[in-house]
């Protein structure tokens, strides 16, 4: 009888912190609404690039829903879930990060490319350590593809042009269609 009485009591006092629960839940995901309102027009007025923004967002996204997650569970009582919650997200945060380096390596290398007024589409240049010559025929997050003198379409990455030196032969840019 004593774990019968003891799951009930433990039903009885859960269920009279659920209101509580709830309540915070919902202002929760309303501060969570907010914050990626304001974050998502800040990066639209500060004209980051569409994939950034993605990436920023969904990023805060997951940060901001699994610490609403690790505070609603310690206000529950369940203190071993909420530190189960935070280890377990260490962790995959160290192995996304070890495995996302070279993803974003070429995501900000791409950011400085988009700046840097010495490499557009349009303008033939030299790089990728002189393995590639041609005219830029787009630029993306990731990757710079030029049409090369044999008339490949060479996919480099962004880091690759970014870290190693380019010469640009020709500074013709082509208009936007």
């Amino acid at each position: 009888m004593d774990i019968i009485t003891d799951y009930l009591h433990t039903i009885l006092s859960f269920i009279k912190i659920l209101p509580a629960l709830a309540i915070g839940f919902i202002f929760g995901w309303l501060v969570i609404k907010i914050i990626i309102f304001v974050i998502r027009h800040t990066i639209k007025f500060a004209k980051v690039p569409k994939d950034i923004q993605g990436l920023i967002i969904t990023m805060t996204k997951l940060a901001l829903w699994v610490f609403l997650v690790i505070i609603i569970s310690g206000a529950a009582g369940l203190g071993n879930l909420a530190i189960a919650i935070s280890g377990s997200a260490a962790v995959a945060a160290f192995f996304l990060s070890a495995s996302i380096g070279p993803l974003l390596s070429n995501i900000f290398a791409g950011l400085f490319l988009a700046g840097d007024p010495d490499i557009k589409v349009g303008m033939r240049v030299i790089t990728n350590d002189g393995k590639t010559k041609g005219i830029i025929k787009g630029i993306d997050m990731r990757k710079v593809r030029i049409e090369g003198d044999d008339g490949h379409i060479h996919v480099v990455p962004n880091s690759a042009v970014e870290n190693t030196e380019w010469i640009v032969l020709e500074r013709k840019v082509e208009k936007k269609k």
